[in-house]
């Protein structure tokens, strides 16, 4: 089921090149076009922590279900819904499909 949504994201990603000139060209780039090596290196420092760190949070927050990064938001919420409507079950009521 997982790898359905995974697919589905895929296709509607965005290309590099578009990801590239609509968002990071004018946080990365200098005012001449040129790279800005500085900055790109804060912004990756950033996204390196941004990848220690969500990983740990889609664990926990769908009972170790769910690990990696570039899950659709959607996905994961369903899966963080699923784990605490399982969790605060009481144990006469039937689990929803």
């Amino acid at each position: 089921m997982i790898q359905k949504f995974v697919d589905k994201f895929m296709e509607q990603k965005e290309t590099a090149d578009e990801v590239w000139s609509e968002f990071w060209a004018p946080i990365c780039t200098k005012a001449d076009g040129s790279l800005n090596l500085e900055q790109v290196k804060k912004e990756l420092s950033d996204f390196h922590y941004v990848m220690q760190q969500v990983p740990k949070v889609y664990s926990h927050i769908t009972g170790n279900l769910l690990s990696k990064i570039m899950y659709e938001a959607r996905i994961v919420i369903d899966a963080a819904d699923k784990h605490y409507e399982d969790f605060y079950r009481t144990e006469d009521e039937e689990p929803k499909p």
